[in-house]
């Protein structure tokens, strides 16, 4: 399996270094829009609080291991981004007569090198929190990051599954995913009050933003335990619902008549 990702990522990285200047100029672009999205919203958010210290360093924890999982998943496993669309589509017929696990085949198949720039980004500021809050407290964001991959893979099977049951599957599950990727960068914990908390604990969010923040905020093996046991009974669901949908799958007509 592991030669199976080394290879399918050679050949997206030969692909890409055929015309070097674009990837280095989208790979510029990219983390110039993120710099001025993340670190503006990061600036505007701590000069508008009284508590700054926590605020600040909830806030790095947030991007650091955000950005460093999200990236390090596009770019080794980016072909669960669009599995919605290729179930709409009927494409999965081609990963589905392969004797390998389709949902692996599905992940490697496509590599979005331009994350490149958001695992940099997000290894700098997990640099800069560990400057700030000591060297242990950078390894755990490290260690909260490389479990995290896992944890995005697991919603993207899950939403990616929704296409399925419904022919706009795809736009409901992009919703989804751009919602939940705001809430995970940003920490809206002080913004919840009461009754609206519970979406932190019963939805995807508790893998991608309260256990994570919680096991390199405050440490303690019962949290990181628990963020793994979550993380797995996620994946495992995911599996398990693209398995159920997979039941009701039509392949599609790859006949067009072109006028």
């Amino acid at each position: 399996m592991i030669s199976l990702l080394i290879l399918a990522f050679r050949n997206q990285w030969s692909a890409q270094m055929k015309k070097p200047f674009e990837f280095l100029t989208g790979l510029f672009v990219l983390i110039l829009n993120n710099s001025f999205y993340l670190y503006g919203i990061y600036l505007l958010a701590i000069l508008s609080t009284d508590d700054n210290p926590i605020a600040a360093k909830e806030y790095l924890v947030s991007t650091g291991i955000v950005l460093t999982s999200w990236g390090l998943l596009n770019v080794f496993g980016g072909g669960l981004y669009q599995l919605g669309s290729l179930i709409e589509t009927g494409e999965l017929d081609a990963y589905l007569a392969k004797p390998r696990p389709t949902l692996l085949l599905v992940a490697i198949s496509k590599s979005h090198l331009m994350s490149f720039g958001e695992i940099l980004q997000g290894v700098i500021t997990i640099f800069v929190a560990s400057i700030l809050n000591g060297p242990i407290f950078g390894v755990r964001m490290l260690a909260v990051s490389a479990i995290m991959v896992f944890a995005f893979a697991s919603v993207f099977i899950l939403i990616g599954s929704i296409s399925f049951f419904s022919s706009r599957g795809s736009q409901i599950s992009y919703v989804i995913l751009q919602a939940l990727l705001s809430l995970s960068l940003f920490p809206v914990t002080r913004a919840l009050k009461g009754r609206e908390k519970w979406i932190l604990y019963f939805s995807p969010l508790l893998i991608t933003a309260t256990l994570p923040r919680l096991v390199v905020l405050q440490g303690g093996l019962t949290t990181f335990v628990s963020f793994i046991v979550a993380t797995l009974l996620f994946l495992f669901m995911g599996m398990c619902f693209f398995k159920f949908g997979l039941k009701s799958y039509k392949a599609k007509n790859y006949i067009f008549i072109n006028d």
